[in-house]
């Protein structure tokens, strides 16, 4: 690991530090593990979204992207709109 990659590890740490600290928990763990809601789509549900992208890989990756970015805009009140892949 160089220099430049130490100092990129360190501003997003410091990143994620500032995002967190002094921020209430959002999910308590008491003795017992909680589960937040999921849903499945079944294969055969899939027909919209398979005519939407035309089962464009590419396409498909963006509309999921473009979904969880709203909803993380709904739930995280100052989510800058960024997602970051590592």
């Amino acid at each position: 690991m160089n220099n430049s990659d130490l100092k990129s590890t360190s501003l997003y740490t410091n990143y994620w530090k500032k995002k967190i600290l002094n921020r209430d928990k959002t999910i308590l763990l008491e003795n017992k593990l909680q589960h937040l809601p999921s849903f499945s789509i079944k294969a055969n549900e899939l027909h919209y979204f398979n005519k939407l992208t035309n089962r464009n890989k590419i396409a498909q990756y963006t509309v999921v992207t473009a979904i969880y970015t709203f909803l993380l805009n709904k739930l995280i009140l100052d989510f800058d709109g960024y997602l970051i892949a590592g």
